[in-house]
């Protein structure tokens, strides 16, 4: 209904609006409009014509139609523009990344130099902290010695070691300045020593021992040199025990050194680690310890074969309570067997306790020397025990491994270079570290290091 109304409403609409149709009605009227209508036609012609010879003249010689090029100067001014302005970004792009490439290098080196300074700070303050947990429990351990019940110790008629050996009687003699005295005590007289009477003397040397230890005095003054002669008495004390009163070396072993009394604690794996741990000892140190380990248990397992094939060599008569062999034949018989066994038991001693020695002595410092007697107290340090549980830390081989390939090794050159190297040790050596002199073969620990001095098959007994 709208739409018809707005129709019918139309033809008034255009009627309203006169004035544009006589405007158009005026321009078609004008003869100038005309006379461009009939040029138009004329030009386009033309035009044409000239692009249509162009279009041909390119067909003919090979040339693809193309638009006119522009003016060459133009051009080349316009492209000069655009690549001075392209350059001009590369280089401010290449500017940017190098200035923010040495930001960054700058940057690094600058939190490398911060994270280098903590580390070392972290380390002096690992190093501070385990020397205050050392001396802590340094503390701990002198207070019992203190607080035990035969700690006002006194002469009692006792005498002490020392590397000095003086004749009384033909007979060489130990040294002891325990209790501000000078004593003197013959190796006979060691040899008749009871259990309690050297736990008596023990604790003497170790609470002196632990009293120096204490003290953070600067190496060479009066406090090291009386730590020395603590150690050095200490070792030829418990050296003097092992080789001529084996007994009193077992009691101590199993017993109590604050009482004297028999006891159940031993030192096991757990205090040896903690002790390694304490200890800190160096890379070097490490190798050095297991070397005289595997060497010391090769060479007593080849004594401990040997003395096992001499002894199936005797005859079963000289056993026999029926068929008694002539005594003649058993005067040859036993007396090579007993000069035999006399040569390979001084032999397995010599080789263990020069390898107690050079631990103890050489590859030790003397702190570490006396912070290991000090701490295994009221027991005996045991070398053994404490080489073995090195050797599970580092992977070594097994006693059992190692006895199983001893047939197979030749300690001989390696023998006479502990030797050796127990004669170069002396007095004014106990602080430091001695390195172990090792052989061009020689391997550094691990699994499979007990092959280190493997020589030649078959061994000497």
């Amino acid at each position: 209904m709208q739409l018809a109304a707005y129709l019918e409403q139309a033809p008034s609409l255009i009627k309203s609006v006169p004035e544009p149709l006589d405007a158009l009605d005026s321009l078609l009227a004008s003869p100038s409009m005309w006379e461009l209508d009939a040029m138009l036609p004329d030009q386009l012609e033309n035009s044409s014509d000239r692009s249509g010879a162009r279009a041909q003249t390119a067909f003919a010689s090979g040339e693809s139609a193309a638009p006119a090029a522009p003016n060459n100067k133009q051009f080349a001014r316009s492209q000069y523009r655009v690549d001075a302005g392209e350059d001009r970004k590369l280089a401010m792009s290449r500017e940017v990344q190098k200035r923010f490439r040495q930001r960054q290098k700058a940057r690094k080196a600058s939190i490398e130099t911060e994270l280098d300074a903590t580390k070392a700070d972290l380390q002096e303050l690992r190093f501070r902290q385990q020397q205050l947990e050392s001396r802590n429990v340094l503390l701990e351990r002198v207070a019992k010695i203190n607080n035990a019940d035969n700690v006002t110790l006194s002469a009692q008629g006792l005498v002490c070691p020392s590397l000095a050996r003086k004749a009384i009687s033909g007979e060489p003699v130990l040294i002891i300045t325990l209790w501000d005295q000078h004593h003197s005590m013959t190796v006979d007289a060691v040899s008749r020593m009871s259990t309690k009477e050297f736990s008596h003397l023990w604790t003497a040397y170790v609470h002196n021992m632990g009293r120096l230890l204490l003290d953070n005095s600067d190496r060479g003054t009066d406090t090291e040199q009386a730590l020395i002669q603590m150690l050095t008495e200490a070792a030829c004390l418990h050296c003097c025990i092992s080789a001529y009163n084996v007994d009193t070396l077992k009691a101590a072993l199993a017993s109590r050194l604050d009482t004297g009394l028999p006891s159940d604690r031993h030192l096991g794996d757990a205090f040896y680690s903690q002790f390694l741990a304490m200890a800190d000892l160096s890379e070097q140190q490490t190798e050095d310890m297991l070397h005289l380990r595997r060497m010391c248990i090769t060479r007593r397992g080849q004594l401990a074969n040997c003395r096992k094939a001499k002894l199936s060599q005797i005859p079963a008569e000289c056993f026999s309570d029926i068929h008694m062999p002539h005594p003649a034949e058993n005067v040859v018989k036993l007396h090579s067997l007993g000069a035999f066994v006399r040569e390979n038991g001084s032999e397995d001693f010599k080789v263990w306790s020069a390898t107690l020695c050079a631990c103890l002595r050489g590859v030790l410092t003397g702190r570490q020397h006396a912070m290991a007697l000090v701490h295994a107290y009221p027991s005996l340090l045991r070398i053994d025990d404490m080489l073995d549980s090195l050797a599970v830390q580092q992977n070594e081989a097994s006693q059992l491994q190692l006895l199983a390939d001893a047939h197979t090794v030749d300690t001989a050159p390696h023998c006479k270079d502990l030797y050796a190297y127990i004669d170069s040790l002396s007095e004014a050596s106990i602080p430091h570290y001695v390195p172990f002199p090792r052989r061009a073969n020689s391997g550094s620990s691990g699994a499979a290091s007990s092959d280190s001095f493997l020589l030649a098959a078959g061994s000497d007994c």
